[in-house]
């Protein structure tokens, strides 16, 4: 049985003899969740800042409250039990981390096995491409513990509200695609323009990105240092983490046209002699001086899941007759043009080109995504890792490392271990109510104060609504 450290790296002596190492040691040492409840903004603080790999998948049971979720029995029930997915998903395990030789056969049946089995508890969500990376990402974290994987999953799903993002006509992902190009405009208008003269519309590249949870996109090590940010900031962090990534490319992406563009997004895996680690730190840093707004928070988290779908449907048939019409009025200018002798080629490329334009406008607008069984999702990189050199230069050069040190301002009473000063023992005051209020979907615990930095100080406090769950999209529906 493969080990995570062979995806991930081993944890150095140097590491362990870290402050944050040792911080992170004294809080699991004395019961991560009461750390959790009674020391909430110090816990989330530290969550932001990324996890030791030795602690990381206790720390994300604690935050999602994995305790509470799972079910004796249930797992070993559903597992292995065939349905009408399950074909699908064996096709989709194969190209699931197909780059790493140690994801061998023995991390596929277990990942088949989960995968299956949340089809299983979940026959209204089933299974979508796009699940089989969160899950394979799960597996490693995990260490392939592969019933917690599965209990963590559904804690993605249902308390974080993932599901809505790969139900029938993708619901959720269809929301984030509309609020991500209102907010690109305000954030990132340069490069918006540009892609959208490009044609590189917002659906060619959010739809993997957002669906893999980033996976796809950049380097394993980055990705979970942003999933630490994840899971304590919720879905809506994504947003943040996309527009960041691209405000730092910007330089390099208003210099190609449309096919580099592209190529250059899809090679953001690779970067040569990179340090992948910082690199998720530093893209975090940058994520949290991006607010959204409270109107925009309060779409992504309040919201009716079985609305959202009829809505999908009745964009998705809208979306049809316009490209039918579309096409039937190019064919028939074309026909009347053919007719009139001046059916050359310039007439036709004009007519298809119509047609592209009104089918790149349909993109822009209404997000344009394919049915959930047409859709193939990449893991491996693409081009010459040109995309992770400059990302990883670019991050670099736009922070000081030193300005990453979280120091030991924690006035928590477990500061290296030790009660901090104003802190005696058991006796210091909560930061936090004893319990937490939780709902279904859009998960993540409130935000702190952020990365205060010292070159950019106040920068990236973000509103969150302050509860690990703020409405949202659980099974059966509403928001409230």
């Amino acid at each position: 049985m493969p080990s995570a450290f062979e995806f991930i790296g081993p944890t150095t002596e140097e590491q362990r003899q870290s402050r944050t190492y040792q911080k992170w040691k004294s809080m699991i040492d004395r019961n991560i969740e009461a750390f959790m409840q009674r020391h909430y903004k110090t816990f989330v603080r530290r969550l932001k800042r990324s996890v030791p790999q030795d602690f990381r998948w206790e720390v994300w049971k604690a935050a999602a409250l994995l305790k509470d979720k799972q079910e004796e029995g249930v797992y070993e029930s559903l597992c292995n039990e065939v349905n009408k997915y399950s074909s699908l998903i064996e096709i989709d395990i194969p190209r699931t981390f197909p780059e790493h030789k140690s994801f061998d056969s023995s991390c596929q049946q277990m990942l088949y096995r989960i995968l299956n089995a949340y089809a299983n508890y979940d026959p209204n969500t089933g299974y979508c491409q796009g699940m089989n990376f969160v899950a394979g990402m799960l597996l490693i974290v995990s260490d392939f513990k592969e019933e917690e994987s599965f209990w963590m999953l559904t804690c993605m799903m249902d308390f974080y509200g993932m599901e809505g993002f790969y139900r029938e006509k993708f619901p959720l992902l269809r929301l984030y695609l509309k609020e991500y190009n209102r907010l690109a405009k305000e954030v990132i208008g340069e490069v918006h323009d540009h892609f959208e003269h490009e044609g590189v519309f917002p659906a060619v590249y959010l739809h993997q990105w957002f669906l893999t949870v980033f996976i796809n996109c950049l380097p394993l090590q980055t990705v979970i240092i942003l999933w630490d940010f994840l899971i304590c900031r919720g879905l809506p962090g994504m947003l943040q983490i996309a527009l960041a990534l691209l405000k730092v490319l910007r330089g390099a992406l208003l210099k190609l046209h449309f096919e580099d563009i592209v190529k250059f997004l899809k090679s953001m895996k690779t970067g040569g002699d990179c340090n992948e680690i910082m690199i998720g730190r530093l893209l975090i840093r940058q994520a949290e001086k991006i607010t959204l707004r409270e109107t925009v928070e309060r779409s992504l988290m309040d919201y009716d899941l079985e609305a959202l779908i009829r809505q999908a449907e009745e964009e998705e048939a809208r979306e049809a007759r316009e490209v039918a019409a579309s096409n039937s009025n190019f064919r028939g200018q074309a026909g009347a043009e053919r007719a009139a002798g001046g059916g050359g080629r310039e007439s036709q490329e004009r007519a298809g080109g119509g047609t592209q334009a009104a089918q790149g406008s349909d993109v822009v607008t209404n997000t344009h995504l394919p049915d959930r069984g047409s859709i193939h999702l990449h893991s491996r990189a693409e081009g010459e890792g040109q995309g992770g050199g400059v990302l990883s230069g670019t991050l670099f050069g736009a922070a000081g490392v030193e300005d990453l040190d979280d120091g030991d301002d924690d006035d928590d009473g477990f500061a290296d271990g030790v009660p901090s000063r104003g802190a005696p023992g058991a006796a210091s005051s909560p930061e936090q109510p004893q319990s937490q209020p939780r709902g279904g979907g859009q998960g993540g615990l409130p935000a702190g104060n952020g990365w205060q930095s010292a070159v950019t100080p106040g920068a990236g406090s973000v509103k969150t609504g302050g509860a690990l769950a703020v409405g949202g999209a659980g099974k059966g529906g509403g928001g409230t």
